[in-house]
């Protein structure tokens, strides 16, 4: 059996060769408004608590990121 790690290190390299593999361009000096936390608000105590009550309100709400930083634009 290949090892999961193996494996997708094999899927990397031949996207390499290919062409096909996609990187983060990590800007210099600039700021990233396409990161899933660029106003910093994943770390605000603040928001987790407005979050947590509304939860706690409506435990069937579905939250999370939905999306790529590779997809900008």
């Amino acid at each position: 059996m290949i090892r999961a790690d193996t494996a997708v290190l094999e899927l990397l390299e031949k996207r390499r060769q290919a062409g096909l593999l996609r990187r983060l361009k990590k800007p210099e000096n600039l700021l990233d408004f396409c990161s899933n936390d660029y106003l910093g608000l994943a770390r605000s105590e603040s928001v987790r608590d407005t979050i947590a009550q509304a939860v706690a309100r409506h435990p069937t709400w579905l939250n999370g990121a939905t999306g790529s930083r590779l997809l900008a634009g």
